[in-house]
């Protein structure tokens, strides 16, 4: 599988509503990989713990438009997207209990930013979030700091 495809299936993933990082990491432990999830369809997927009617649905919700669109916004905003599954992919935060599926970045990686902070945020952040999150990033660069 191309790494655009495995991307392509983490994301598509990642989008459904009541997927989170540990709904993903259950779904890729029980079928192998992101694509093998997916092909697990529905009755697959409410085998697996915290994945009921709602969440299975979500998935099969989930366009290939929305999956474009998502990495269109992404291109335009500068950022890519990586897996845990990438090479680059942050070792540390790979190796916690809940990594998530994956990370918009925008610039590179360097050596120091293995003590770098982590600015997460939600999928659907209100405002006043999306202010703060900015703000705080912006201020710890400014200071110095390489910021995730």
């Amino acid at each position: 599988m191309s790494d655009t495809a495995a991307t392509e299936a983490t994301l598509r993933l990642h989008l459904a509503d009541g997927v989170g990082a540990l709904t993903y990491k259950r779904l890729v432990e029980a079928f192998g990989s992101p694509a093998a999830a997916l092909e697990a369809g529905p009755g697959g997927w409410r085998r697996v713990k915290g994945v009921g009617e709602k969440t299975a649905a979500a998935i099969e919700a989930v366009t290939d438009e929305q999956v474009r669109s998502e990495l269109q916004l992404a291109d335009q905003a500068g950022a890519r997207i990586l897996t845990a599954a990438d090479e680059e992919f942050p070792e540390a935060l790979r190796n916690i209990h809940d990594c998530p599926a994956l990370l918009y970045v925008r610039g590179r990686f360097e050596p120091n930013d293995a003590v770098a902070i982590g600015v997460v945020g939600a999928r659907r952040c209100t405002y006043y979030g999306l202010e703060q999150a900015e703000r705080f990033g912006a201020l710890l660069a400014r200071a110095g700091r390489g910021v995730r």
